[in-house]
């Protein structure tokens, strides 16, 4: 705000007046302009020789309150000059920079002008960073020298500064293409602006007001200015050069493209998987596109735009844009000979990318940086990092059927299936051999005493069951291929969907019960594959052997027929009744196992209360009357097996009485009855076989119907949905009320709040008034009634929310620590490194506890390993490792002594995040910028500390009874 005394006394006599939007050159270092009113838009605009001007390049804008300077001419060695275009109705008033320099002796007059000049220098800083400051700066002390030494940064996170080089030297921004900081030079910082030490050195800070009053302060200003717009207009060469590169590139891309297309149609066996991508991709991009092409999976880049090299991961950066889960192999001994899948992997030397796709009898390496494409032998192996990649196909985002599923496990299982099919067709045929040997033996062998026929017999006998054994150990191992393969697709399927699902899907299932239904996936997988398919497989394959009872005796065929309706028929009745108990007994499973894991995980509670005895009484009710169920399934179970087991007999004796009373004059011969009782042998073995399969298929069906919330709940994550961008931390509630169901009293009514960045806020009020639902809603957990939430300016709605949350830092109430060691439990798989979770754990207050501990970071951890506070400051370091730009604590600090929040509350103030925090404990929020109290879901009061105390209202009331 405007001190508009002090302007008056600046402008006096300044002859202030709208301005025109003619641009405004600004040059001359003893002149100055200043802002009363209005907008000034800052242009960079190239000279050259003859005098001719280029486009206009821009450099940033300054608002009302801010000042104009002139440049000198020679800060731009006259190749560029900086303009000022103005808004309608701007106001400025034309200064000399004596008059300011005069008016530096009233305290209020500097003051007024520091804050002028902080928005030039501001404007003109802007423009030159690329990236978030880094995470940790040196501490310093006003009008103090501060060592650096070499790397050490420094950043103000607040208000503007000016750092005097005193020793050594510095890098603006750490960018080493711009000029380097040499002793006594002045340059200003603030919060996203910073210098690194390039060798040891000091700097002294001092407040802009302070630089005023200095001796030299219009010199120090003038070289300021002409060391910025010099970093801008060599930002701008740089820019132009990465510019024409891109055109070379361009260029390059479409020779690229002309010349394979010349080799595809100079070619005969069609492309190969490296001429299908797109030239324009980076090599790693590529890299992971080929295999895609082999895995079904597509792969994009990530949104931001940023290349490989500017990516701090970015392998993790494609992964998280395609929505592909991936994890890291060790490839070891002569890995190249067996079948991993496909992999990307790194040449060790100069970490380019590369794909190796699984060929016959080894693999094949597709160089994607080179464009070259060879077959892995041991010299080429060693010449890759130890480590690859193996990427997992996630379903699709819809509702899946069981056919669905099986279809997309099959993936990749093509050649072993046909294999399976044709080993099947073989050994069906070979399995003719034994009825039709067994005729011709009693027929004509044995009658003529043909002993020569008789051995012709027993090779044939013995090769074919040689042969049919082969077949079946063939079939056998390829079926273990495919289980294998759709096991592990499968199965890592589930778990993506499962972590995809939204979270109120999770809210009706116990942890229990819904590891129940997703195991049964993989049981239905199990059901449908290894013995029962290879049942149904060999009754698909014993049509051969009907074939020979039709060959026989037609007659003597249909009655073969009509037994083995009798056993479908008595298969498919119990079953029935069978899958009626499954049913329930699927369903108490799951209610047993949830039970089981939540008094397993309060062991202590219920020693602390004395309930072991009711807790085993829940227990050993639900578990009788799983016994119960399983006893009567099981006792249908065992009635089909008794029949299968009592009615080959009972066959066999229908076959026999047919003969023997019903063929009349179509009598067989000795032996083309013995063959026609042959293969019907094998054909009701088969069958039989197949009836048992069934029942296995049908118990899938209570299996699926508990997998298929999972299975047709739509995951939270839509491909259609915007990507936020880099989140700078405001957020905008607009009228959001919210209830759990349509019928359900309403928990948020009507709640409007607009948060800025950085702001700090708390909401506090009694239990039950609607906080964590309110930060539920803030983090897509839920789904406002009616309103919208904002980020940034964006409506929530149509933004990926998973891209949202991977910017936030977030503590809930009911939060916990992971199994692992420390180090792990605070940067999870983000990529980050130890000095960064160091830093964590030191702005949590964690840092000497850690180091107190056997093995420091790498110290294992479980739930019960730690105190309240301490687990509560690891989750706080989870939370803020990756320097998050908004900050959600839900009763994150309840456990913490006043001295311990103390250093969490200045090292999160250090971050400048936007901080939402939810708490009980007054004096956790008492530094708030705002506190917004919440009763029965309605917004009460909202201000600070000291404003809610003296309205003497529900805060008032809350604080009240603390402080007692």
């Amino acid at each position: 705000m405007l001190n508009k005394t002090v302007i008056e006394k600046i402008t006096a006599d300044s002859g202030g007046a709208p301005v025109s939007e003619k641009p405004l050159l600004l040059q001359g270092a003893a002149n100055t302009w200043l802002i009363e009113s209005g907008k000034v838009d800052l242009f960079l605009v190239d000279v050259d020789a003859q005098g001719a001007e280029g486009a206009r390049i821009p450099v940033g804008r300054v608002e009302a309150g801010g000042i104009l300077f002139g440049i000198d001419p020679a800060a731009l060695q006259g190749q560029a000059k900086l303009v000022a275009v103005t808004v309608p109705g701007t106001i400025l008033h034309a200064l000399g920079m004596d008059r300011l320099v005069g008016l530096l002796d009233d305290d209020a007059a500097c003051l007024e002008l520091a804050s002028m000049v902080d928005k030039w220098f501001v404007a003109l800083s802007l423009s030159l960073v690329r990236e978030r400051p880094p995470k940790v700066s040196v501490e310093y002390t006003l009008g103090r020298p501060t060592v650096l030494n070499a790397g050490d940064v420094l950043n103000p996170r607040g208000t503007v500064v000016w750092a005097e080089q005193v020793k050594g030297a510095s890098k603006f921004l750490s960018s080493t293409s711009n000029p380097a900081l040499e002793a006594g030079q002045f340059i200003p910082l603030f919060g996203d602006s910073w210098i690194e030490a390039a060798d040891k050195g000091s700097v002294t800070v001092i407040e802009t007001s302070s630089l005023l009053r200095l001796g030299g302060a219009v010199n120090a200003i003038t070289k300021v200015n002409g060391f910025l717009l010099q970093c801008v207009r060599m930002d701008l060469d740089r820019s132009n050069d990465a510019e024409r590169r891109r055109l070379e590139q361009k260029l390059s891309n479409d020779e690229k493209v002309v010349d394979k297309s010349v080799r595809l149609l100079a070619g005969v066996s069609g492309k190969s998987l490296i001429d299908e991508l797109p030239v324009s991709g980076s090599a790693l991009l590529n890299a992971c596109n080929i295999v895609g092409r082999v895995s079904d999976l597509v792969f994009v880049p990530h949104p931001d735009g940023k290349s490989d090299a500017e990516q701090r991961d970015p392998l993790g950066s494609i992964a998280k844009a395609s929505r592909v889960r991936y994890r890291q192999i060790a490839l070891k001994g002569q890995w190249w000979k067996r079948d991993h899948g496909p992999l990307l992997v790194y040449f060790e030397k100069d970490k380019r990318p590369a794909a190796l796709i699984p060929r016959r009898g080894g693999y094949e390496i597709h160089d994607t940086a080179l464009g070259t494409v060879a077959l892995v032998t041991e010299e080429i192996a060693e010449q890759l990092s130890p480590f690859g990649f193996v990427f997992y196909r996630p379903f699709k985002d819809k509702a899946l059927s069981v056919l669905e599923i099986m279809r997309f496990g099959s993936h990749g299982c093509h050649d072993d299936l046909f294999l399976v099919v044709l080993m099947g067709i073989a050994g069906g045929i070979l399995g003719m051999i034994t009825p039709m040997a067994t005729g011709m033996l009693f027929d004509t062998v044995i009658p003529g005493a043909e002993k020569s026929q008789l051995m012709q017999l027993t090779i044939a006998l013995v090769g074919g069951a040689i042969g049919a054994s082969m077949f079946e150990f063939t079939r056998s191992v390829a079926m273990l291929r495919i289980e294998g393969r759709m096991d592990l697709s499968i199965q890592a399927a589930v778990w993506d969907r499962l972590l995809a699902l939204p979270v109120p899907f999770f809210r009706d299932f116990t942890a229990g019960d819904l590891a129940m239904r997703a195991n049964g996936i993989t049981t239905i997988r199990q059901a449908l594959s290894g013995t029962t398919m290879n049942a149904i497989l060999g009754a698909v394959f014993s049509i051969f052997n009907l074939g020979l009872l039709f060959y026989y005796s037609w007659f003597l065929a249909l009655v073969a027929i009509g037994l083995m309706l009798v056993v479908l028929l008595m298969t498919i009745t119990t079953s029935l009744f069978k899958l009626r108990y499954e049913r329930q007994l699927a369903e108490v499973d799951g209610k047993v196992s949830g039970l089981l894991l939540q008094l397993l995980s309060s062991v202590a509670k219920l020693r602390t209360t004395g309930s072991e005895g009711r807790a085993f009484g829940m227990w050993a009710k639900e578990f009788s009357r799983h016994r119960a169920l399983t006893f009567k399934a099981e006792s249908i179970g065992n009635i089909l097996e008794t029949f299968n087991a009592v009615f080959p007999l009972v066959s066999s004796l229908v076959i026999f009485m047919t003969v023997a009373f019903f063929l009349g004059d179509k009598k067989l011969s000795t032996g083309e009855f013995l063959a026609f009782n042959s293969a019907f042998v094998s054909f009701l073995v088969a069958m039989l076989s197949m009836t048992g399969a069934l029942v296995t298929v049908l118990q899938i069906v209570p299996l699926y119907e508990r997998a298929k919330p999972i299975l047709q709940t739509m995951p939270e994550v839509d491909v259609a949905k915007a990507d936020p961008g880099r989140l700078q931390g405001s957020i905008e509630i607009n009228h959001v009320t919210f209830s759990y169901k349509p019928d359900s009293p309403a928990i948020l009514r009507d709640v409007t709040l607009n948060i800025k960045a950085g702001q700090f806020v708390a909401i506090v009020g009694p239990s039950g008034s609607g906080k964590s639902t309110l930060l539920r809603c803030l983090l897509g957990f839920e789904s406002p009634t009616s309103g919208s939430i904002y980020y940034d300016g964006q409506d929530m709605s149509v933004l990926d929310i998973t891209a949202i949350r991977r910017q936030l830092g977030v503590v809930l109430q009911n939060g916990q620590i992971l199994p692992g060691d420390i180090f792990k439990n605070i940067v999870g798989s983000s990529g980050l490194t130890i000095d960064d979770a160091w830093e964590a754990a030191r702005m949590c207050g964690l840092e000497q506890d850690i180091k107190d501990m056997p093995m420091g970071m790498h110290t294992v951890v479980m739930g019960g390993g730690l105190s309240g506070g301490q687990q509560q400051r690891l989750l706080i370091a989870r939370s803020i490792v990756h320097r998050p730009r908004i900050i959600y604590f839900d009763e994150a600090t309840s456990a913490l002594d006043n001295k311990t929040q103390a250093v969490v509350s200045q090292s999160l103030e250090q971050l400048e995040a936007t901080r939402i925090v939810i708490a009980h404990r007054l004096s956790t929020v008492k530094n708030a910028d705002l506190i917004v109290v919440l009763d029965a879901g309605v917004i009460k009061e909202q201000g600070t500390y000291e404003e809610l105390m003296q309205n003497d209202g529900l805060f008032a009331q809350l604080a009240k009874r603390q402080i007692a």
